[in-house]
Order: C-alpha cells, then structure tokens, then sequence
C-alpha cells in the first residue's frame, strides 16, 4: 500500500504491509543507527544487556529437570508441537503462560514507568488462581 518505511495511522493496510512490518521497522532502526556511531554503540550496549539476561524456553524446561515429552504431557500437546514452540521467534503471551505454568512457574511482566514505582500488570492467564485449560 504504502512506500514509507513504516504505515501512517491514518489509512487501511494491506497484507503486505503487516507481512513485511518486522522487516520495515528493522531497516529504519538500522538507518537510524547506521548514521551516528555514538547511537550504534549504544545500540549495541543494550543488545549485549538484553542477551546476558535471555534464556531460552528449553532453558527454562531443562532447567526445572522436564524433557519435552514431560512437558508435553503437561501441555497436553505432542513433543513434537513442543520442540515447535521452543523454537519459535515470538510467542503470545497466552502460550508464554501456559509453557511457564506446565514447567511450574509463573509469569509476571512488571511496568515500568517514569516518576512511577514498578506495577505488576495482571490479566487474563496472569491473574493469580486462574489457569487456562486450551491447549497450546
């Protein structure tokens, strides 16, 4: 639809648009930062912050002693649909949850906001007691 690098708010986007969104918004984080050496080096900063504190959901799952037909029972899904989702690049945050629960843990996401203490955003799944029973 749209030429820009990333879609205006003001139109209606075709498949393409959303299709190729990742791609757009990574090129324009690139020139932003291919142009000043200052803000690639911060850029990089963070990358490496980012990735001294990322694990990986078969961490997380090897980490607590399951294998991925463990968890798989636990999820009620095959080990093959696991070894899927430990492999995925995003998840929503419904599968997050639910990996998360069958390995025996809880997911929080925390926000954190200028001038404002730390808040624990609770909703849907995150909501303490309740569980969702769909499967993966």
């Amino acid at each position: 639809m749209t030429e820009s690098l990333i879609p205006t708010p003001s139109g209606d986007y075709s498949a393409k648009d959303f299709e190729t969104s990742t791609d757009r918004a990574r090129k324009a984080r690139q020139e932003f930062y291919s142009d000043d050496p200052e803000r690639q080096e911060a850029l990089t900063a963070a990358y490496s912050e980012i990735i001294a504190r990322t694990v990986t959901l078969s961490t997380i799952r090897k980490s607590v002693g399951l294998t991925q037909q463990q968890m798989a029972a636990n999820l009620g899904c095959s080990q093959a649909e696991v070894s899927r989702l430990e492999r995925r690049g995003n998840l929503h945050l419904e599968t997050l949850c639910r990996f998360i629960d069958a390995a025996g843990g809880r997911v929080r996401v925390i926000a954190e906001m200028p001038q404002c203490p730390p808040v624990e955003i609770g909703f849907g799944d995150l909501l303490p007691g309740e569980h969702s029973s769909e499967p993966v």
